[in-house]
């Protein structure tokens, strides 16, 4: 990583082809690269986090997306319960 200005940028690449490696059924190649950068807001109560992957062996075009978290420390955890069946049929469908 290496700051750009006050933002946090992750570059990650060297990624392993895999077979989903991009999503659910969708393979990733040795090419695939990831940008990342995190960046607080001026009244530093957000993070604002957005992207790009690119991947030219199995994307038309790079993906990118955003979204802003905001700092709640007043806030409860949402909690539930692990069903353990859906855990493993969703761990068995990344297997590669």
């Amino acid at each position: 990583g290496r700051f750009e200005g006050a933002a946090l940028v992750v570059d990650t690449a060297r990624f392993e082809a895999r077979p989903s490696g991009n999503a659910f059924a969708l393979p990733s190649s040795r090419s695939k690269r990831l940008t990342e950068r995190f960046e607080l807001s001026a009244d530093r109560k957000r993070l604002n986090y957005s992207f790009e992957l690119s991947d030219p062996e199995f994307l038309a075009a790079p993906v990118r997306g955003e979204l802003e978290w905001t700092h709640s420390p007043g806030s409860e955890l949402a909690r539930g319960d692990c069903n353990l069946e859906n855990a493993r049929r969703y761990l068995e469908g990344w297997v590669d």
